[in-house]
């Protein structure tokens, strides 16, 4: 407030370039760029989880330790999976999200060392809503074909990185 005891809205800095503050504890959220409960953040996280390789034939081979950020009901993960050949028949899929997703989302795979199938050179994931589980799929034109061990080549180190961005309720 003033010296006279009235308001003062957006007027006054709190530390500056050259005096900052260490630390900030709040019981509460912060507002960021409004008092709109959108400019509301009163939830972010950073943590691990771990991803396995399954299949209809049973689990793979390789477990993958991930790292995930979670900004409100958000949630982005980005990852490296490199295994051998998974041991694993049929289909193949990651498990184990740390959050279900609260609606289908779509994600980007880049993949080295894989055998894909006829005319397919783009590999994306689905994640389903309600699911904690991506399901790799390879792309092209109209066609999708899900991701078999088939696919991976022998004797090789398989290295599928991807990025992935969903909403959950959690």
């Amino acid at each position: 407030s003033t010296s006279a005891g009235a308001v003062r809205d957006n007027a006054i800095d709190l530390g500056a370039s050259s005096s900052r503050f260490k630390d900030l504890y709040l019981s509460g959220g912060v507002y960021l760029g409004g008092t709109g409960s959108a400019n509301k953040l009163d939830d972010y996280e950073e943590g691990t989880f771990t991803l396995t390789w399954t299949g209809t034939g049973g689990t793979a081979n390789s477990t993958n330790v991930m790292s995930y950020v979670k900004v409100g009901s958000r949630v982005t993960i980005n990852g490296n999976t490199s295994s051998a050949v998974p041991n694993a028949t049929g289909t193949l899929e990651l498990t184990g999200l740390p959050f279900a997703a609260n609606d289908d989302a779509v994600g980007a795979m880049l993949y080295r060392y894989m055998s894909p199938p006829s005319g397919a050179h783009n590999l994306v994931m689905y994640l389903g809503s309600g699911q904690t589980k991506l399901e790799p799929y390879w792309a092209s034109s109209q066609n999708y074909t899900r991701l078999t061990s088939s696919h991976f080549a022998v004797n090789s180190a398989n290295d599928i990185y991807f990025s992935i961005t969903y909403q959950t309720n959690s």
